[in-house]
């Protein structure tokens, strides 16, 4: 798919793309579109790999003093908190899929999780961003939603059927069909997601089809020419 310059003015509004190096691709999919996959594929391009997931990761290790904040703001006596859901155990470690459950049915509370967890995210990536010597791979799920396309220059965005995708996700986290859709629905709808990426590369197909369509992109989006 050529590049999309429908909203060229408003990426140029959005995005620091012109002024900003190193040469910084997005790469954004709701979950189960086999992100990572593509992730591995591009990073052995020669980007630099910068994972918006391992950050979160990272920043909820066990023990962690976000994980603390985390317990005072959504464990049972805080103020987006259900009494009878801890999100935090006696060791100190996240209980992630207690938290899942408690934001991903209120989008309030979502809301306030993605505020509280975008902010630290955004701080460490920029981090990470200003170390690379060469292009990198700014990898986010959740790359609009958190107004991370800011610092890139282009943008592709992984696509896949919904019933893959929640089969996937199922298999995956060992969740219901229900709180699969429940994540699904949190996040910003593909067709909206479209109109602000500049390449949209399905992942129906093997994994080669998915290769042969990432290589594609990256054509396209040559860091040499931008």
């Amino acid at each position: 798919m050529p590049l999309n310059d429908r909203n060229s003015s408003d990426r140029k509004k959005r995005r620091q793309s012109d002024s900003v190096r190193p040469f910084v691709l997005g790469l954004t999919g709701g979950i189960g579109t086999g992100k990572t996959t593509a992730a591995v594929h591009i990073a052995s391009r020669g980007y630099f790999h910068v994972d918006a997931d391992a950050i979160s990761r990272d920043l909820t290790r066990d023990g962690s003093p976000v994980v603390a904040e985390l317990d005072r703001i959504f464990g049972p006596e805080g103020r987006w908190g259900d009494p009878k859901t801890p999100v935090v155990d006696e060791e100190g470690s996240l209980i992630r899929k207690n938290l899942a459950a408690l934001v991903f049915s209120d989008p309030e509370k979502k809301a306030a999780l993605d505020e509280f967890m975008f902010a630290r995210i955004g701080e460490i990536i920029c981090d990470r961003i200003g170390e690379a010597e060469g292009p990198v791979l700014l990898d986010a799920p959740l790359l609009f939603e958190a107004g991370l396309e800011g610092l890139c220059h282009r943008v592709i965005l992984l696509t896949c059927p919904l019933d893959v995708r929640i089969a996937r996700v199922m298999e995956r986290d060992e969740v219901t069909e229900e709180e699969v859709m429940a994540r699904i629905r949190s996040q910003l709808p593909d067709d909206e997601k479209a109109k602000l990426a500049d390449v949209t590369v399905d992942n129906s197909g093997t994994l080669a089809d998915l290769r042969e369509g990432l290589d594609r992109a990256l054509e396209e989006i040559d860091p040499g020419t931008n």
